[in-house]
């Protein structure tokens, strides 16, 4: 007689990979996360710089008349 257990009750043979196993992976994905990070900062500030130059100006097109 066939043992009748479903396949799915057995642990794998192999053991999974837990979250932080692959060193390297988590490297390149920090370094990802840094390069999006600073690129989104760096457009963040150029539009505060804009902003704030094109107040400057209007304000001394206003001081100026």
């Amino acid at each position: 007689m066939k043992n009748k257990t479903p396949w799915y009750i057995y642990p794998p043979d192999e053991p999974k990979k837990h979250h932080g196993d692959d060193a390297l992976g988590a490297l390149v994905g920090a370094l990802l996360m840094m390069i999006v990070l600073f690129v989104a900062l760096d457009h963040a500030l150029y539009k505060v710089v804009s902003v704030m130059s094109a107040w400057w100006d209007s304000l001394g097109l206003w001081l100026g008349s």
